[in-house]
């Protein structure tokens, strides 16, 4: 049969808005790293619930943001382009195993979190007490209990394997040690048992890197017992005459000797124990009874000693 042709009349077809719901990575960050190192450069985009990328205005220039558990450092935060925002210029400073997670801070949209970034540590560049010597000890002698010095990179991360993990580290002091000073790490962590000091007083204990070197760490222990306090007892004298110091409390068998502090007034001579004035005024004297085999130094507080001119009498013939 015969056909006729015929047209239709126009038809308007309504496009509906679309709107983001989520961003994604686009390209993921690497899947290892060094802590301190700044990651190659990955991608976040800004898309659509069908995860098309969303490159219409105002969307397509929505910033977006990194945050994670580890810690990070350089940019952090970046505007998309055409919806696609490019991060080159993260590092991440935690070592282990670390994930991103990336959001449009222009909109709540859903988030995205990065497939797993297995961080090591950067090159060693110091050496820290992780667990600290105990701070006071009874007795000179006692073997202190256990502490560890760790072997780490410039953000603290420890070296577990690789450079720096097995080094030898060594305590000193001016103190006399004894027992063992030099261990060996064990994924970068020295544990010391069986290390005393030999001599009462503040012993300050440096932790060195035997292999290499690294900022030091140092600790002050405070060996033997504390003296009950110690007072000076002669707080008032006469011009022109000398004034015997003297102390109450302090223990032990150490010398007491004495010192002029700051803010004396009177053209003070301290000689020993024996404090002159030259004038009317005050003098200011702190005490230290030092230690001995059982107890550790002590000091008084800086005390004020007041010299006045002394009574005269005269005669009336």
């Amino acid at each position: 049969g015969a056909y006729s042709s015929s047209t239709s009349g126009a038809t308007t077809v309504t496009f509906a808005a679309v709107v983001p719901t989520q961003v994604g990575f686009t390209s993921e960050p690497p899947a290892s790293a060094i802590a301190g190192t700044v990651l190659p450069a990955f991608t976040v985009s800004v898309k659509e619930s069908n995860g098309l990328v969303d490159v219409t205005a105002p969307y397509s220039t929505d910033t977006i943001s990194l945050a994670s558990s580890c810690t990070l450092a350089g940019t952090t935060s970046v505007v998309a382009s055409a919806g696609v925002a490019t991060f080159s210029a993260v590092t991440i400073d935690t070592s282990g195993s670390c994930t991103l997670v990336a959001s449009d801070i222009s909109r709540s949209l859903v988030t995205a979190t990065s497939t797993a970034i297995l961080v090591a540590a950067g090159l060693p560049s110091k050496v820290v007490y992780t667990i600290a010597p105990p701070t006071t000890v009874a007795a000179s002698g006692t073997v202190l209990t256990a502490f560890n010095v760790s072997v780490e990179d410039y953000f603290g991360n420890v070296e577990t394997t690789g450079i720096g993990s097995t080094d030898t580290i060594t305590i000193s002091s001016p103190c006399t040690l004894g027992g063992t000073t030099s261990v060996a790490a064990v994924a970068g962590v020295a544990t010391f048992s069986a290390l005393n000091i030999g001599v009462t007083g503040a012993c300050v204990l440096t932790a060195t890197d035997a292999a290499r070197t690294l900022t030091p760490a140092t600790h002050t222990t405070n060996v033997g017992a504390t003296q009950a306090a110690l007072v000076i007892g002669t707080v008032k004298g006469n011009v022109g005459t000398s004034l015997t110091l003297s102390t109450t409390g302090g223990l032990g068998t150490g010398a007491v000797t004495y010192t002029l502090a700051a803010g004396s007034s009177a053209g003070c001579v301290l000689t020993g124990n024996s404090l002159h004035a030259a004038k009317a005024g005050t003098c200011v004297v702190t005490a230290t009874k030092a230690g001995d085999s059982t107890y550790i130094v002590a000091s008084s507080a800086a005390t004020t000693v007041t010299f006045t001119q002394p009574y005269q009498v005269y005669r009336v013939y």
